[in-house]
């Protein structure tokens, strides 16, 4: 499956929602995960005004005609960020909190249009021409929205871990043998979350047979959150701290944590809407697909980074060890899953939604919010076009990129 900006192209099961960025900050290790439950704010009259903004007005900035400062350096200037690294990180030997070795590799690259071998495009366009058939994540800003989205860009492909969930089940899965020395730092970690009551079982899956006679690696870590307690027996500040699959996330984030890092090793991938029922228990009304997942996220260990307001670029490797076991000098490579077009006899539908009734959901929502029953309804139908070998995703992103370029892109190939 492929999620891409503005669009996703379904292959085979509906889409995971929610983009979500799990980085660990340099200072502290920090999940950032959308808050699931909305405060409700008090009713406030509004102002009408006539005046129209001057939404293309640009804050000059005063320094005698240097021009404008632009919103990432301004964010700089505060120390936020709007998502943008800091600068190029030196990299060096790090120790997380939960007790992994890390060393951080980083090489700079040229920031350049060109798509000769070393600049920062053909990175990008390497990557997005990969991930027709392997997994993983690319983000990447068309351009700048002042205040809010700075432009830049972070890919990779081939991460050596996978965390995926659904429900109160979730399965930590090791993509290669990268993957394998990581799996035993992750167990210690699961089992944490068995002693302090928030997870009521872990399963541990191990290889067959070895081929150098050493003991079966762990490849798989099979997890399953406990009920969350009833609603009310909490604070209401305290709800999206109730175990659930976060919880699971959280623990991943502590235990690859480290200060004073590099800002881009972390958690990619994405969140579905489904989570918001592990805060919020309502009856639902809707079918759901049995193989969608509610979360599917990545760990990386090779990381490309463009920041296009400081025109810098760089690559970011890493290597871990844990207990005496090193990813140093271990390929980084990944199983490759090509493209498959439709075939042909399969049932195919080219909407979810009759034609007229998505009008008819819009006109009631209108008839809803005319007597106070909503303040907010997202609606939304899903239209499908069959793929040929002519054209995979990367061909549709780079259309999409080109005719609709957006300050938040996203290419994500989900392994299926």
């Amino acid at each position: 499956m492929m999620m891409m900006m503005m669009c996703t192209l379904k292959q085979r099961h509906s889409v995971l929602a929610w983009l979500v960025l799990a980085a660990f900050c340099q200072r502290e290790s920090v999940a950032f995960v959308p808050r699931a439950v909305e405060m409700r704010r008090p009713f406030l009259p509004l102002q009408m005004s006539t005046a129209v903004p001057n939404f293309n007005g640009v804050e000059v900035a005063k320094t005698g005609g240097q021009g404008a400062v632009s919103t990432a350096q301004r964010a700089v200037d505060q120390n936020l960020s709007l998502g943008a690294p800091r600068g190029r990180p030196t990299g060096g030997h790090f120790l997380t909190k939960g007790g992994v070795q890390v060393t951080a590799n980083v090489k700079p690259l040229e920031f350049s249009k060109s798509l000769n071998p070393g600049t920062s495009e053909s990175a990008i366009e390497h990557l997005i021409d990969q991930l027709d058939s392997h997994r993983g994540v690319l983000l990447t800003s068309s351009y700048e929205f002042p205040g809010r989205y700075a432009r830049w860009s972070l890919g990779f492909v081939d991460p050596p871990v996978e965390v995926s969930g659904k429900s109160d089940k979730c399965t930590i899965r090791a993509l290669n043998e990268r993957g394998k020395i990581l799996l035993p730092a992750i167990e210690k970690a699961m089992q944490t979350l068995k002693e302090q009551g928030i997870l009521s079982d872990v399963t541990v899956f191990q290889e067959s047979t070895t081929s150098n006679g050493e003991a079966p690696s762990t490849v798989k870590i099979d997890v399953t959150v406990v009920p969350p307690p009833e609603v009310g027996t909490f604070n209401e500040e305290e709800r999206s701290r109730q175990p659930s699959l976060f919880s699971v996330v959280r623990s991943l984030v502590d235990l690859f944590g480290y200060q004073n890092g590099d800002g881009q090793l972390g958690l990619y991938g994405a969140f579905g809407y489904d989570l918001t029922f592990a805060f919020e228990s309502i009856n639902l009304a809707q079918a759901r697909d049995p193989e969608q997942r509610d979360i599917l996220l990545y760990l990386p260990d090779s990381v490309y980074v463009i920041d296009a307001d400081k025109r810098d670029a760089w690559h970011v490797s890493y290597d871990f060890c844990v207990s005496q076991k090193s990813t140093q000098g271990m390929p980084r490579d990944g199983a490759a899953d090509a493209f498959q077009k439709f075939q042909e006899g399969q049932p195919f539908s080219d909407r979810d939604t009759p034609k007229g009734e998505f009008a008819l959901s819009v006109e009631k929502a209108k008839r809803e919010f005319a007597v106070g029953n909503l303040f907010e309804a997202v609606l939304s139908q899903t239209f499908r076009e069959k793929l040929s070998d002519d054209t995979p995703p990367s061909k549709i992103f780079r259309r999409l990129r080109k005719r609709n370029p957006s300050p938040y892109g996203f290419f994500i190939n989900l392994g299926e």
